[in-house]
């Protein structure tokens, strides 16, 4: 009997040596890592929108970088002025129809 004890009693240790080591080890440094990381990514990404933000809103707001837009309201004052004449107020027009 002494012999079957210490079989029985080896196996069982073997079982639950063999169990511990398949059960995943989730240690408090490594969930903290994970999160370090986790918050390091999400500030990488918060600030390349805000320089993607900042670079579109620069683009679009310089005033020196294209020509002015007319609308037909803006035309017709122009013309009523006297700035342009009947054929360029025309050709206006026709542009702005072109465009829409």
């Amino acid at each position: 009997m002494n012999i079957s004890q210490s079989i029985l009693s080896r196996s069982t240790q073997a079982l639950a040596t063999t169990a511990n080591d398949a059960a995943p080890s989730s240690s408090q440094g490594e969930i903290s890592d994970v999160i370090i990381w986790l918050v390091v990514l999400m500030g990488i990404v918060a600030v390349g929108g805000f320089i993607i933000v900042a670079a579109r809103k620069r683009l679009g707001e310089d005033p020196g970088s294209g020509s002015p837009s007319f609308n037909l309201a803006a035309l017709r004052d122009m013309h009523a002025r006297g700035e342009l004449s009947d054929d360029e107020f025309k050709k206006a027009c026709e542009h702005l129809r072109q465009d829409v």
